[in-house]
């Protein structure tokens, strides 16, 4: 399976759980990527790229010990299907571990026959560019794990909008982007300044699908007067600038979902005729949001829209048509 997938999976996972169960059936929580490294088996350390060999192993000299203890020199492997170019000179956070999990036994860790190997996290391969914020962030991650200890969340905020603000930087960035969105507790403490970065950084559309995602389902979980109407606007602007007619091998139909879902927070009447043209779409979980937003609108008036749309000679998804057979009476 490749990245790509691997990645559309879990964050269609990730962002599920986070939006969908109730407290009483939800799955145990996912922790923030750079939180979940700090765990016994794994090795964090700052080090300086010395070479790379064509067939991906990256040897390297150890500047610093952030968790756990390397060796002064060590040669790690990357996960499998992953590239990873460095450049030797740079400094680099990376995670890596001596062992693994067994491949048969769930709860056995045993020495990794391929030699050490640098974790995949979900921003792929944790290897990164070490700068002052990333930096900032592994120490507040060590701290919270070992002793309990929150560190200011307006720091912590600065940090991560660092990291997504720096466009030469897209691994660094798709991790503070997951760091963020899976910080539930940041969500609600942006001040004035902080929403108006998050917000531009948003509005500029320079980010990749996965980023606007992720940054899109954090910002859903602001208090509605940092949303104010800039979020729903965006989003409104999103779905028309979108269409319904998606590559289902793109993360656009995710990223268009959580915007309709956006929309449904603040429905108006203006709302309607976007939402029904997606209810022709070829992603069912486009049409099903856009159905729910409709309900959710005027229920009356939206089985009306409803019956409409299966009379249509429009082509509807099978699933989408399934789903309105249920909400219309015979």
């Amino acid at each position: 399976m490749s990245l790509f997938f691997k990645i559309f999976k879990f964050v269609t996972f990730i962002v599920f759980v986070s939006t969908s169960l109730p407290p009483a059936f939800a799955a145990k929580p996912v922790k923030p990527p750079i939180d979940d490294f700090y765990k016994d088996r794994y090795v964090i350390a700052e080090f300086k790229a010395k070479a790379q060999s064509d067939d991906g192993l990256i040897t390297l000299e150890k500047v610093s010990d952030i968790w756990g203890r390397a060796k002064t020199t060590e040669v790690l492997k990357l996960p499998k299907r992953e590239s990873v170019p460095v450049q030797v000179g740079e400094k680099y956070i990376v995670v890596f571990s001596y062992l693994r999990k067994h491949p048969i036994y769930r709860d056995v860790i045993e020495e990794n026959p391929d030699g050490p190997t640098i974790v995949h996290g979900l921003a792929g391969a944790a290897i990164y560019h070490s700068d002052v914020a990333l930096k900032y962030l592994f120490n507040v991650a060590e701290k919270a794990h070992v002793t309990n200890q929150v560190d200011d969340a307006g720091q912590v905020i600065d940090a991560i909008l660092t990291l997504l603000l720096n466009e030469e930087k897209p691994r660094e960035r798709r991790l503070a982007a997951f760091q963020f969105m899976l910080s539930n507790d940041l969500h609600k403490q942006l001040n004035t300044k902080q929403t108006k970065a998050y917000r531009n950084l948003l509005k500029s559309q320079e980010l990749p699908d996965l980023e606007q995602e992720l940054l899109l389902t954090s910002a859903r979980a602001m208090p509605m007067k940092q949303r104010k109407k800039w979020l729903v606007n965006l989003c409104r602007k999103t779905v028309d600038s979108a269409g319904v007619e998606f590559d289902l091998l793109s993360l656009v139909p995710l990223k268009v979902r959580t915007c309709v879902r956006i929309i449904g927070d603040e429905v108006e009447d203006k709302d309607v005729n976007r939402l029904t043209a997606l209810l022709y779409s070829n992603a069912p979980g486009v049409s099903k949001a856009s159905l729910r937003t409709l309900v959710s609108w005027n229920e009356e008036q939206a089985l009306e829209i409803f019956r409409q749309v299966l009379d249509s000679n429009q082509p509807v998804h099978t699933e989408t048509r399934r789903v309105l057979l249920t909400k219309v009476p015979e």
